[in-house]
């Protein structure tokens, strides 16, 4: 399971898809001088990553009555050693590498996961501009797949299962592309740019009307979450995760989530039962 990160950004460089350049950075925020940091992985540029997660480092550093900076490793393995070790007070993680960490390091406090579009799974689908001869994931043999970099490595492993699920390897593709977001997608499939994009529904329901058609659904996954070091003193873990519950609330709190991305919309309790279906897709895959 550790390899599955590392194997997502292999696949982006083999097929046309660029690993997300990044690097070790603490930019700390004003407070107490005894800080702490929030680790979020590389996938995309550590700038851009700190600009994101920035106003939920403030907030929670106001919940716990210290500075908390954003720290960015270099790689997936990086972050997960980084958060499975207990390096950081806070981190967030993909579902994928969730399932890694807790698996390799035994499990982490989960203070609250991620909603996106009202949902707390992931929920994406194959998408082809209309008139396409392409019907279903048999007929993207040869074709060009892209998604958007701005979401998780969960997408591309994913789309992996269901090509498999279809009979297909991503070998088999013509292309398997990350671009910038889930909008460049949808433009790259409507200008013949490629030929399918994976994209979350919510965004095919928006530019639907553009010209996009479904193909496919991929498997659901729980979305990502925010976890704590295995030793946080456990009053600041109920603290941390009440400030997140509390988040969907306010007005400065969907201004906080919608920072992180334009898709999230909330933040609700989990449990580590929430991610047994995407175990069970990962062994599948490992397994095949």
């Amino acid at each position: 399971m550790h390899g599955t990160a590392a194997l997502v950004f292999a696949l982006c460089a083999l097929l046309g898809g660029r690993a997300p350049g990044a690097q070790t950075a603490a930019d700390a925020l004003p407070g107490d001088a005894v800080g702490g940091t929030l680790a979020v992985g590389p996938y995309l540029p550590a700038p851009e990553i700190r600009q994101r997660f920035g106003p939920l480092a403030q907030y929670l550093g106001e919940a716990l009555g210290r500075s908390i900076a954003v720290e960015v490793a270099g790689t997936p393995d990086m972050h997960e050693d980084a958060v499975g070790r207990d390096a950081s007070d806070i981190a967030y993680l993909d579902p994928v590498s969730y399932v890694a960490v807790v698996e390799r390091f035994g499990p982490k406090p989960i203070l609250a996961q991620l909603e996106a579009g009202g949902k707390p799974y992931v929920d994406e689908v194959v998408v082809v501009r209309r008139g396409s001869p392409v019907q279903g994931l048999a007929d993207l043999k040869g074709k060009r797949l892209a998604f958007g970099a701005d979401g998780s490595t969960t997408v591309p492993v994913l789309a992996r299962y269901a090509l498999r699920q279809s009979g297909l390897g991503v070998d088999a593709l013509g292309g398997f592309a990350a671009l910038p977001s889930h909008y460049d997608v949808v433009m790259r499939v409507l200008d013949g740019g490629v030929d399918a994009g994976v994209v979350p529904r919510e965004v095919f329901d928006a530019m639907a009307s553009r010209g996009l058609r479904v193909v496919a659904a991929l498997a659901p996954a729980s979305q990502g979450v925010l976890v704590a070091r295995a030793n946080l003193p456990q009053a600041e873990v109920r603290r941390l995760r009440r400030a997140l519950l509390q988040l969907p609330r306010s007005a400065d709190g969907q201004r906080i989530l919608q920072a992180i991305s334009d898709e999230t919309t909330g933040m609700r309790r989990a449990s580590d039962a929430d991610f047994a279906q995407l175990r069970k897709l990962l062994r599948e895959i490992d397994g095949g």
